[in-house]
């Protein structure tokens, strides 16, 4: 990413989920095109020195430069798309499906699941507030949550 068009930074791990049988850790840096995962007995071995460790990281899937991730109870991954102000969602098969794309999602960040199959996003607007000052960011607003009907589900609050 740029920051006014000159400095590049590469922010570390922000997208980060964990299964919901707590077996596989998934994550990656908001830029890198791959999503990552790790067995959460791997991580507790503390048997594992760091090069083990490391080994044990797979490399999961491709993705879009996202920020928020969350996963269903069918082991769908959804990810925020900050490039393209959507949604997508990754099947466990590794499919890759944009479920909604809407300028309106500016920074599409934090998910959470709800009642009735509803997926509920906070749109932060981050690239537009970025070392801006406070009268800046409030003149930008407002910074939404927005809610998607899905086909699938989890736990309220996940």
């Amino acid at each position: 990413m740029l920051i006014f068009g000159v400095f590049a930074i590469r922010p570390g791990v922000d997208s980060i989920a964990l299964d919901r049988q707590g077996k596989w850790l998934y994550f990656a840096p908001v830029t890198d095109d791959q999503l990552h995962r790790i067995r959460v007995s791997d991580l507790n071995d503390a048997t594992l020195n760091d090069e083990e460790l490391e080994a044990k990281v797979e490399s999961f899937a491709d993705k879009t430069m996202s920020d928020g991730i969350t996963m269903d109870n069918s082991g769908n991954i959804y990810l925020s798309d900050l490039e393209h102000s959507a949604i997508t969602r990754l099947s466990s098969d590794g499919t890759l499906n944009t479920l909604i794309k809407d300028t309106k999602l500016r920074w599409p960040d934090g998910f959470s699941f709800g009642p009735e199959g509803y997926l509920y996003v906070t749109a932060s607007s981050l690239q537009h507030v970025i070392a801006k000052p406070a009268s800046y960011i409030a003149q930008k607003g407002p910074y939404q949550i927005f809610r998607l009907k899905t086909d699938k589900t989890a736990m309220p609050g996940h």
